[in-house]
C-alpha cells in the first residue's frame, strides 16, 4: 500500500527554474524592500542577502499555502503546482534556448510569442502582489456593499452562526457591529483563502494570455555587462509620465493605448510589450536609456523582494528606505 504523499506547504511563485537564470556566478542577490522588514532596529545590511546556488534559490521567493488546495473532493490540493510545473516550468528552459537562438534583429514566431505570453500570464496571476491586489478589490467591494445596501438580520444571523461555528465563540449583536466598524477602518483585514486564489488564477491566466498576445513584442538583448534583474512581481507595466492620466489613461493601467509592460526573461534578456504601431517584433539589443527605464519600472513595480544577480548601488537604495509598492485602489 502506497503512502499517501502530504501536500506541498511552501509554493514557490518564482519557479527554482525561473531564478536560476539570473544566478551570476552562481550568487543571486535579494534585496527586501517590504515594509514588514523596516522594523526598527533593522539596519539596511539585514536587508540585503546573497543567496549561494540552487540551494538557495529553493528557499526564497515561497509562501507558504499560497495555492495549495484545501478540503475539495476529488482534486488533490497540490493540483496547481502540478499544474505549472507539466504547463510552464517543465517548458521554460526550452523556451529560453529557442530565445536564446535567435540573433539579433530575428523576428519573433507567433509561435514562441504565444509560449512566451502564456509564462507571463502565468507569472502574473501567481504572485502575492496579485493576490493582495484581489483582496484590495474585494475589501473596497464589500464596503460599498455595507454602505449602500443593508444586511438583513437574517444575512447578520446567518453570518453570525457560521462565525461560531468556526470559531466556537459566541458572538453578540455588538460584537459583529464593532467588528464590522473595524473593517471599515482597515483594523480588520481582508484575506482570500487559497481556494479561492486557484479559482482566480484559473479565471484570469487566459484573459492576461490574451492581452499580453494583442499587444506588439520585442526582445531586449542585454550586452552582458548591464544585466536584468527581477522581483516577486516580475511582470510590470505602466503609463509613461507623459501619457498618464486619472480618467482615460491611469499610470498602472493595463488596457491603456500607451501602457508599455515589462518581463525579464532571464539576467541576459527582457521581454518589452506596447501597443504602438510602429513597432517590430524582433530581438532588439538593450541601450542605456532603455536598460536604466525597464530596470527602474522592475524595482518599483515589485512588491516585498527584488533579485538581482549583482549587487548595485541604484537597488540599495530599496534596502535603505521603505519605498511602497505602487498598486493602490481609490474609492471616489
Amino acid at each position: 500500500m502506497s503512502k499517501k504523499k502530504n501536500p506541498t506547504k511552501g509554493n514557490h511563485f518564482l519557479p527554482i527554474t525561473y531564478l536560476r537564470h539570473f544566478l551570476h556566478d552562481d550568487k543571486l542577490v535579494m534585496y527586501k524592500k517590504g515594509e514588514k522588514f523596516f522594523t526598527e532596529g533593522s539596519k539596511p545590511a539585514d536587508r540585503i542577502v546573497t543567496i549561494s546556488g540552487e540551494g538557495g534559490l529553493g528557499v526564497v521567493a515561497k509562501q507558504n499555502d499560497l495555492y495549495t488546495l484545501k478540503e475539495i473532493e476529488g482534486v488533490e490540493p497540490d493540483f496547481m503546482e502540478t499544474f505549472f510545473v507539466e504547463l510552464i516550468e517543465g517548458e521554460l528552459n526550452g523556451l529560453i534556448q529557442e530565445v536564446e537562438s535567435l540573433p539579433l534583429r530575428a523576428p519573433i514566431s507567433n509561435e514562441l510569442k504565444k509560449k512566451i505570453c502564456t509564462l507571463m500570464a502565468s507569472m502574473t496571476v501567481r504572485v502575492p502582489g496579485t493576490k493582495q491586489e484581489t483582496e484590495t478589490i474585494f475589501t473596497e467591494f464589500l464596503k460599498m456593499q455595507f454602505q449602500h445596501v443593508p444586511m438583513s438580520e437574517k444575512e447578520k444571523g446567518a453570518i453570525i452562526e457560521q462565525a461560531k461555528k468556526e470559531s466556537g465563540w459566541e458572538i453578540t449583536d455588538k460584537d459583529f457591529e464593532d467588528a464590522i466598524q473595524a473593517f471599515f477602518d482597515g483594523d480588520i483585514k481582508l484575506e482570500i483563502s487559497s481556494n479561492l486564489f486557484v479559482k482566480d488564477i484559473l479565471t484570469r491566466m487566459e484573459h492576461f494570455a490574451n492581452i499580453f498576445y494583442g499587444m506588439k513584442m520585442c526582445i531586449v538583448k542585454s550586452d552582458g555587462k548591464s544585466l536584468f534583474i527581477t522581483s516577486d512581481n516580475p511582470v510590470a507595466w505602466f503609463v509613461p509620465k507623459d501619457k498618464a492620466d486619472y480618467h482615460l489613461n491611469a499610470p498602472r493601467s493595463l488596457m491603456s493605448p500607451y501602457t508599455e509592460v515589462n518581463f525579464p526573461l532571464t539576467k541576459n534578456y527582457c521581454v518589452a510589450l506596447t501597443r504602438r504601431d510602429d513597432w517590430r517584433e524582433i530581438v532588439v539589443p538593450s541601450i542605456s536609456e532603455a536598460f536604466d527605464i525597464l530596470e527602474n519600472t522592475l524595482s518599483c513595480f515589485s512588491k516585498d523582494y527584488i533579485f538581482s544577480p549583482v549587487q548595485k548601488p541604484i537597488l540599495d537604495d530599496f534596502a535603505n528606505e521603505y519605498i511602497p509598492y505602487p498598486f493602490k485602489l481609490v474609492r471616489r
